[in-house]
């Protein structure tokens, strides 16, 4: 599997008031984290008002992805490696939407 590259920024006084909240929630899903420390910040939704929220690096090969945090906790941007194989897979994926579109239009004539 290709390695995965992540920036995340934050925001350390929203983290202070989150802390309680998303140790609880460690806890509750998993011992181990417990044991560790952990925080568990579950599904925080990601907003984008800058623009687009993801691009594609055609020199890469890779999606990036990127957005801020809905509850204020910073921001997140991940590039993720399209290799042949995903590839293959999203483009098989769009033909049977695009021949389900097809045979709708077909139909409608």
């Amino acid at each position: 599997m290709t390695d995965k590259t992540a920036y995340l920024v934050i925001k350390e006084p929203i983290l202070n008031k989150l802390k309680a909240k998303a140790r609880k929630e460690a806890i509750n899903t998993d011992e181990d984290y417990e044991k560790d420390g952990s925080l568990l910040f579950e599904q925080i939704t990601l907003k984008n008002d800058i623009g687009e929220d993801y691009e594609v690096d055609e020199d890469t090969n890779a999606l990036r992805v990127w957005g801020n945090f809905e509850n204020g906790l910073g921001f997140i941007s991940i590039d993720i490696p399209i290799d042949t194989e995903l590839m293959t897979q999203l483009i098989q994926m769009y033909v049977k939407k695009m021949n389900k579109i097809k045979t709708i239009l077909e139909a409608a004539k």
